[in-house]
């Protein structure tokens, strides 16, 4: 899902323009960074958390040379996914998207009859 599509379903459930969904949208976000930065975490009950990770500085190898380099200390934002949104991604198939073979033994016996 992009942006664009995001703004065009909230704007039909809240009832308003895409440019006012996608005002909401830029808000939302903006308020998710300020919360990184300032406390370097956001959680939202149900959803998840997102947060700050540190990365500690470490030597590695420079594929093309060969050498080795020191790679500084550095931040990477990462989500943290909650129960609620993993038990609902991982949730069973309804029962009509399971496969089901579309032939059986008996047509199979049928096709397979003088």
């Amino acid at each position: 899902m992009t942006r664009a599509d995001l703004a065009a379903k909230l704007a039909v459930r809240l009832k308003v323009t895409k440019k006012e969904a996608d005002a909401y949208i830029v808000s939302f976000l903006d308020a998710v960074s300020l919360s990184l930065e300032k406390d370097g975490k956001a959680s939202f009950q149900g959803f998840g958390t997102f947060r700050i990770k540190e990365y500690e500085p470490r030597l590695a190898k420079n594929p093309e040379t060969g050498e080795m380099i020191q790679i500084p200390a550095r931040q990477k934002a990462v989500f943290i996914p909650s129960q609620d949104l993993k038990d609902m991604v991982n949730k069973p198939e309804p029962v009509h998207y399971r496969y089901y073979p579309t032939t059986t033994s008996a047509d199979q016996r049928m096709e397979s009859s003088p």
